[in-house]
């Protein structure tokens, strides 16, 4: 009976501590080599973007829900994480990054020279999953470009990212590129209510033209919007647009028409032509967007890499102030997984690596000075513990490492 209880106590501890150690659906703990597979990747696209003069900023991980909702559609202030402070406002976790840097500049840079390059890197969190399996926490790496409205700037922000990806090794890289406001253009003309306008979003987003045309003809609309919308749904291409605005000949959606005209000839003169593509179709679930918004896809990975677009009208929410801008995030977790661990490590591993093993107290002084002075060559070392020599030259073999014995 003794023995049976005990058997039991430490069942019960063992389950108690196990509970401590368990984490929150959707969260990961990361460790090598796919915590340094996540450090390469933001360190390489860091890097891209400050040779392009994009400067760092970090805003706080939580803000005031009222801050973080404005223009992100209420899907995803759906799907934030909430809480109640101490004076009664809601605070909710970031569930994306444009808004609070849009904010930021709001407070603290407009009186800056114009136009801003701002970057980023930083986690978001999320109360549901973007997709089945993967985490509540993703880590986003983007660029802001702020206080321009030129369409040559949404040409910078899709060169920068594509010259992000390739420069991961990701050549393959496809971009699929929109207009938010030739979209709302052709739901205001269809003079919808906000729930068919929603259902018109998912079943173009769906590519389903059927139930996309039922819906239009039930709910009143011309012809001519039901022949433009089927054209949004299943056609790609820039002779969507002429064929567009041969049907329905509005003024403001030849204006937009314009801008994605623009911005592909800059970005055939840039050389990416073949990386680019014009699917009007395409409708990214925020809806701050006003103009160019754009996807990134690779054969590697099942679906967009992350995105970006223009949204002039944020920061006016904010600031009272018309500030233009455009901008990407990109997904570190997807490009992880895009360009492979295995891929990354064998990368990382191409650095030389020494272990450094003083045989006595007496030679640490000397390990230690030799430790440092491969150090600045930029050779990476570790310094084993004194006169483990074969502990230090199993663990050399096992990482690949070369072997130095002070003596």
């Amino acid at each position: 009976m003794r023995c049976a209880w005990l058997s039991s106590w430490r069942v019960t501890r063992w389950l108690g501590g196990l509970q401590f150690t368990q984490i929150p659906r959707g969260t990961r703990d990361l460790v090598p080599p796919y915590s340094e597979a996540f450090r390469y990747v933001e360190a390489k696209l860091l890097e891209t973007f400050t040779l392009w003069g994009y400067r760092e900023v970090k805003t706080p991980l939580f803000e005031y829900l009222d801050s973080l909702s404005r223009g992100v559609g209420s899907s995803l202030v759906q799907s934030m994480f909430k809480v109640q402070d101490d004076d009664g406002r809601l605070i909710a976790f970031r569930a994306e990054m444009t808004t609070p840097v849009a904010r930021l500049v709001s407070s603290k840079m407009l009186k800056e020279t114009m136009p801003l390059r701002l970057c980023y890197v930083n986690n978001v969190v999320r109360f549901k999953e973007s997709y089945p399996g993967y985490p509540r926490e993703l880590w986003q790496a983007g660029i802001e470009l702020i206080g321009y409205r030129g369409v040559d700037a949404d040409a910078e922000v899709i060169l920068l990212m594509l010259t992000s990806l390739n420069e991961l090794g990701l050549n393959d890289v496809k971009v699929d590129v929109g207009h938010a406001g030739i979209f709302k253009r052709l739901l205001a003309l269809a003079e919808l209510k906000e729930e068919n306008a929603e259902r018109v979003k998912s079943f173009v987003s769906m590519r389903d033209s059927t139930g996309l045309k039922s819906l239009l003809r039930k709910s009143g609309c011309d012809e001519s919007i039901v022949r433009a919308f089927e054209l949004v749904c299943e056609l790609r291409g820039l002779k969507v647009i002429d064929e567009i605005v041969s049907i329905l000949g509005d003024k403001e959606l030849l204006k937009q028409v314009e801008e994605v005209r623009l911005l592909f000839k800059l970005l055939e003169k840039s050389g990416l032509q073949s990386k680019v593509s014009l699917d009007l179709g395409l409708v990214r679930g925020l809806d701050y967007y006003t103009g160019i918004i754009f996807e990134p896809y690779t054969s590697t990975f099942g679906r967009a890499l992350g995105g970006g677009g223009r949204y002039d009208d944020l920061i006016a929410s904010f600031a009272g102030v018309e500030v233009p801008a455009t901008g990407f995030a990109l997904i570190v977790d997807y490009l992880v997984e895009a360009v492979g661990v295995e891929v990354i490590a064998q990368r990382l591993n191409k650095r030389k690596r020494v272990i450094i093993v003083p045989a006595s107290y007496e030679h640490y002084e000397g390990a230690l000075a030799r430790a440092q002075s491969l150090r600045d060559q930029g050779i990476i070392v570790e310094l084993h513990p004194i006169n483990d020599i074969e502990g230090a030259r199993a663990k050399a073999e096992k990482i690949g490492a070369i072997l130095e014995v002070v003596e």
